[in-house]
């Protein structure tokens, strides 16, 4: 629920009834058969108890082949890896025409400033916990590309990129906030907090630095920011 001003959001949200329901319909009938599915771009799915999510991997690995989606993209900044040896069954059963891996999660670890997620994000996981996720799902074979989003201040960005090598990740996306862009511009609420508390975050000659860096670590070719990282999830594997 966003509001007319965007007062809502991040406060209030409308939960799905029967939605494990409904994606049963969605898969027999074959809709989603060779498609790439994204779970979910606007509400983080792991934020649902962890039953449901369960019941939905549960589900994916009882149908049939022919009528799975090609790609699901889990896009979260939750645990994940709650789900981890039923993501690891689901892969091991799926093969993708293309070539790609089953599933893709894009995990959201914008700082590891635990002062920042707590002002932020109150009810996610710490930093320490996120790299937690990342690595228990990187063990099982899940391809993770980690999300610098909302990015925020880091006090060692360099040494996390650096473990995200050690784990094998090939590419990182990123997203910096954003005002007066003619895409989907940070919450006005969230927007003036930021132009009060920490202007530098706004900053666009600020960011591009951030963004030189991150390649500088990772290769140019390898830090996708923007819309250009969202796409990348439907063909992670060509990035790659």
């Amino acid at each position: 629920m966003r509001g007319e001003r965007g007062e809502h959001w991040g406060f209030e949200l409308r939960p799905k009834r029967h939605a494990v329901q409904k994606f049963a319909g969605h898969l027999h009938k074959g809709d989603l058969a060779d498609k790439t599915v994204y779970w979910s771009g606007v509400t983080d799915p792991y934020a649902a108890k962890p039953a449901e999510t369960r019941a939905m991997w549960h589900l994916l690995c009882d149908t049939p082949p022919r009528l799975r989606p090609r790609r699901i993209a889990v896009q979260t900044r939750y645990r994940p890896d709650r789900d981890a040896q039923l993501m690891a069954h689901y892969i091991q059963s799926t093969q993708p025409a293309d070539g790609g891996p089953p599933l893709v999660v894009s995990y959201s670890i914008g700082t590891d400033r635990d002062d920042l997620i707590r002002a932020w994000e109150r009810a996610t996981p710490s930093f320490s916990q996120r790299l937690s996720a990342i690595q228990n799902l990187r063990q099982v074979g899940v391809w993770v590309v980690p999300t610098l989003s909302p990015f925020g201040f880091w006090r060692d960005l360099v040494g996390t990129l650096q473990q995200f090598r050690e784990w094998d990740i090939p590419y990182i996306t990123c997203l910096f906030f954003k005002k007066d862009t003619d895409s989907a511009n940070t919450p006005s609420l969230f927007l003036r907090y930021l132009e009060r508390e920490h202007p530098l975050l706004l900053n666009v000659r600020w960011q591009t630095e951030q963004l030189q860096l991150m390649r500088h670590v990772y290769g140019r070719s390898h830090v996708l920011p923007g819309k250009t990282g969202f796409s990348s999830l439907t063909e992670p594997h060509c990035v790659a």
